[in-house]
């Protein structure tokens, strides 16, 4: 059986195979350029351009204010802060225009452009690429930029010394993604430098006296453990998980266990967030539909999906750390043919221990 691939989107993948249609959903110390090797952003040849910060989605966890307290940081740090705060937008398409839109007074490119967002190393930034749009990584980008729906930016607002830094966590992990903003935001002659932390990245701040706000950055090492979601295991059980995974990390795992917060900066502490997978293979009738019945049957069909275990393998995310649901559908084509197939859903939930490494 033939087999043609077509990368649409990630975090949706879709892959076509002879009949069946798969479609699969994969629902920061000092800055790592795109190639791996360590720079830094702000240097001598930036000094008389304009810096800005984009702060790229409003906090909804009162206990987590990441994108509140980005803001303060780079308001009032006297190191990082910029020269341009922008809150009011929301997609990647809205930062592209308003760079278009609002070059620098002093008629040079961009120097230092942030762009503050929630993500991770497995499935990008969480902004948007356009409104109402599919969530910003290097497949989607990659998709938009070949169908031509993004616009380069006009020559002269970036060149080549011009420096993105991407704060979310973990991302700079993702040199795929990293890659593709540059892309994203290059006219026809220049690409920029994108920059990313290969660490999390926690801000605060604290209020000094009424009219000064001292804001730090501390910058987190992540240690990984996974489990089914819904499923979680005492903390002696994942203890015992991370000190098998970690030996020499020194990292006292239940401790870090009791909190979701730091109780002060640099504290050790956890955090979680799910991995949500979506896998639909269509069949040319209802008698071709596999029974999937036991865990067994159903691991064993997941292990015959080559470009599934793919992904999952890249991932470093165990297939029995997912919990799997099986459902008969009737999926629609554009034609608006009904196929019969099988839809999975798994969903695995990652869990952080982070460890401070430095602060700003």
């Amino acid at each position: 059986m033939t087999m043609t691939k077509i990368f649409n989107i990630s975090p949706i993948i879709l892959f076509v195979v002879g009949l069946p249609v798969i479609i699969i959903w994969l629902a920061n110390i000092h800055p790592e350029e795109i190639n791996g090797t360590e720079a830094t952003p702000i240097e001598s040849n930036l000094a008389s351009r304009e810096s800005i910060t984009f702060i790229l989605g409003k906090d909804r966890e009162l206990n987590n204010p990441f994108y509140a307290e980005a803001e303060k940081y780079y308001r009032n740090n006297p190191k990082d802060r910029t020269e341009h705060i922008i809150t009011t937008c929301s997609t990647m398409e809205e930062v592209r225009d308003y760079l278009a839109d609002n070059a620098p007074s002093n008629k040079q490119p961009w120097g230092l452009v942030n762009l503050v967002s929630h993500g991770n190393q497995w499935i990008g930034l969480s902004v948007r690429l356009t409104p109402g749009g599919k969530r910003t990584s290097a497949t989607n980008i990659n998709k938009m930029l070949n169908e031509g729906l993004f616009k380069p930016l006009p020559s002269g607002i970036i060149d080549t010394n011009s420096k993105f830094f991407v704060h979310g966590c973990s991302v700079g992990k993702d040199t795929a993604l990293l890659k593709s903003i540059a892309k994203l935001f290059s006219d026809e002659n220049n690409k920029p430098e994108v920059f990313a932390s290969r660490y999390f990245e926690y801000f605060c701040s604290t209020r000094i006296n009424p009219g000064r706000i001292e804001s730090q950055r501390h910058l987190y090492n992540a240690y990984y453990t996974f489990y089914k979601k819904g499923y979680r295991q005492g903390d002696i059980r994942i203890s015992r998980q991370l000190n098998k995974r970690y030996p020499k990390a020194g990292v006292h795992w239940r401790d870090a266990l009791t909190r979701e917060t730091p109780r002060w900066p640099g504290d050790t502490y956890n955090y979680t967030f799910d991995i949500p997978v979506k896998w639909i293979v269509l069949y040319p009738d209802w008698d071709s539909l596999p029974d999937l019945f036991t865990e067994e049957e159903k691991l064993t069909w997941l292990n015959t999906q080559p470009d599934l275990m793919e992904i999952i393998n890249k991932t470093e995310i165990p297939l029995n750390k997912f919990s799997w649901t099986f459902k008969k559908i009737r999926y629609p084509l554009e034609d608006g043919t009904l196929m019969p197939g099988v839809r999975v859903r798994g969903y695995s939930t990652v869990l952080c221990i982070l460890e401070t490494v430095n602060s700003e």
